[in-house]
């Protein structure tokens, strides 16, 4: 079943960041675990995430 819903612009892009900084702490969390981890390589796992 599906539903739909109207947002205000202002209510999803609130969702958005609070989604996307849940991603980001997922990765920090993941990039704590292996110090080894380099700049260009968490970018990429970071942008990898953003979709």
């Amino acid at each position: 079943m599906h539903i739909g819903v109207q947002l205000d612009s202002d209510t999803f892009e609130r969702i958005a960041e609070v989604l996307e900084n849940h991603g980001l702490m997922l990765l920090m969390r993941a990039a704590a675990e292996d110090a080894s981890v380099e700049l260009e390589e968490a970018k990429a796992l970071y942008r990898a995430h953003q979709d």
